[in-house]
């Protein structure tokens, strides 16, 4: 246990040095998560508008990235104290881990399912020149975008409902909110 004490205290001196404590930096973090998550979870994409009769293309950001690359930052910030307190948080880190491993999984299956349906299609010609697969060509893609729909919201909801309030609660147990 001391071993991970030293740890968390040789990366608090460093932040200190830099002129913000590890605290504060974790909090900073912890305050994007919230803001992030709090914000409309889009998919990134172009939206077009028409200005004084121009076409204007503005970038929108993927939200629903955001959201979870920031997630991920404040666990990795947070991981000497995961470890240290495994017996507190370690259950439900591992539970949010396996459950998103199983959801990637479960994606790459049904990807792997769809596209086999779709390459065993005929592409025979028919007269009019077009195959059973050529047919099926804009099936297989709207398909293949639901798929990733399902597991963006799906993967969107875990973070929330797992990673985000697991890692609330190791903040709150350690006191950073300087409730006690």
């Amino acid at each position: 246990m001391e071993s991970k004490d030293l740890q968390i205290e040789d990366v608090d001196q460093h932040y200190i040095k830099e002129g913000q404590s590890f605290k504060t930096i974790v909090l900073e973090q912890y305050r994007k998560c919230a803001v992030e998550g709090s914000k409309e979870m889009v998919v990134g994409g172009v939206d077009v508008r028409f200005i004084n009769g121009e076409r204007v293309e503005i970038p929108r950001p993927n939200q629903i990235e955001i959201f979870i690359n920031s997630l991920d930052i404040l666990k990795s910030l947070l991981y000497p104290h995961i470890l240290k307190y495994s017996d507190f948080i370690g259950n439900k880190i591992n539970k949010f881990e396996k459950n998103n491993e199983n959801l990637k999984i479960m994606r790459i299956k049904m990807i792997k399912k769809l596209a086999s349906e779709f390459e065993s299609l005929p592409s025979t010609k028919s007269p009019e020149g077009l195959s059973k697969k050529d047919l099926k060509k804009e099936e297989y893609k709207m398909k293949r975008i639901e798929i990733d729909k399902k597991f963006v919201q799906k993967q969107l909801k875990l973070y929330k409902e797992e990673l985000f309030l697991s890692l609330s609660e190791l903040l709150a147990k350690l006191n950073y909110f300087d409730e006690r």
